[in-house]
């Protein structure tokens, strides 16, 4: 049952990575994909009340829930940007900052909550690392982004947001129903 066929996608954080043959990961970006038809029906399709964020990493997850795998295949790649990636290093940690503007920040913490909630029994190891890239994410924000404030207040609002079960574009919001689960 294979749900999607991925390529490798190179990105600054990816950058000197060499895999062979396929591997097998728990989700992958779903940029030049190839999905099974069958499977999207499954799953009923990207959850688009997301808007942008998790979209696909909702629609992985909810994949392997229903018994499907995610095959990548490591020899075909796909260049892929992310924000502005910018590589930081402070002695020898080395920090990657996408840079992502305050609107984006919004949806990342947003989304991220809501997909915390629907995973966090079938994948707590998972939905656990999650959580801490967010607080790392504002603290990265806070030391070495510009726009940090407009950035950061955006990211409590999508806190707020979620907290008051609000979906879809920041600019037409909706209360999140059943319908969304």
């Amino acid at each position: 049952k294979l749900g999607i066929v991925s390529p490798f996608h190179l990105t600054a954080r990816t950058e000197g990575v060499h895999l062979n043959g396929i591997g097998y990961p728990l989700l992958v970006m779903t940029s030049g994909n190839l999905v099974n038809l069958e499977a999207y029906k499954e799953v009923s399709g990207f959850p688009e009340w997301y808007f942008i964020d998790c979209v696909d990493f909702d629609f992985c997850l909810h994949l392997r829930k229903k018994g499907y795998e995610i095959a990548q295949v490591n020899t075909a790649i796909l260049q892929h940007e992310l924000g502005d990636t910018v590589k930081r290093k402070i002695g020898k940690k080395v920090f990657y900052l996408d840079n992502h503007n305050y609107i984006r920040r919004y949806y990342v913490v947003r989304n991220r909550h809501y997909f915390y909630d629907r995973y966090k029994n079938d994948f707590p190891g998972y939905c656990k690392l999650e959580k801490k890239c967010t607080r790392k994410e504002a603290l990265k924000v806070l030391l070495f982004e510009k726009d940090k404030y407009r950035k950061l207040s955006y990211m409590y609002k999508g806190y707020k947001d979620y907290k008051a079960g609000l979906v879809g574009r920041i600019d037409s919001l909706i209360k999140k129903s059943d319908e969304y689960v």
